[in-house]
């Protein structure tokens, strides 16, 4: 069926400014990986200095852009989002209190879609060249290996951290503004 998260990566501010930046708090369940269930947030410390917070959902409402803007404002802040069903994947690099740049690419459109802004670090080129020479290889990977050289950690594998440094449970301390449902 597919994946669809957030992953927030911070460094720089605190674990603890960033829960209180996106109203969210931690509890007293731990686990060795996030729990994939929607509406379920985790934290968790990366052996790379940033700190993730995942989020079941693709489009994770507390991950605005006035938030990624205060917390990159004394480090850097990476957003991932990826639906696996649909092919879709986006990275944005923020630092400075300002997005520096994004990319990308949605595989519903073309397998070879890619959008990109702002100023891209080397690599995007050193990875859509590889991608563009192979017969097999869509872009949907582009976004997920920059993430994962940016902060260290890709959704899909296992890490041996991980039997160490255990995933957090979140709470919300203030509940969204937006609904995803209603009844009328």
């Amino acid at each position: 069926m597919g994946i669809s998260i957030s992953l927030l990566f911070v460094r720089g501010p605190s674990a603890e400014e960033t829960l209180n930046e996106l109203q969210l708090a931690t509890t007293a369940e731990r686990r060795n990986l996030p729990l994939v269930q929607r509406g379920t947030v985790a934290i968790v410390n990366l052996p790379s200095g940033f700190h993730m917070i995942w989020s079941n959902t693709c489009d994770e409402r507390r991950f605005t852009k006035a938030a990624l803007a205060k917390l990159s404002e004394s480090g850097e802040v990476v957003l991932q989002s990826l639906e696996e069903h649909v092919m879709f994947s986006h990275v944005e690099y923020w630092r400075g209190g300002s997005q520096q740049w994004s990319v990308s690419h949605s595989g519903d459109v073309d397998d070879k879609d890619l959008k990109s802004t702002g100023q891209l670090p080397e690599m995007f080129n050193t990875l859509r060249h590889e991608r563009m020479t192979r017969a097999d290889g869509d872009f949907f990977d582009i976004p997920v290996h920059m993430g994962d050289q940016l902060t260290g950690y890709r959704y899909d594998r296992e890490y041996d951290w991980m039997n160490e440094s255990l995933f957090t449970l979140l709470a919300f301390t203030v509940p969204t503004k937006w609904r995803y449902w209603k009844f009328w």
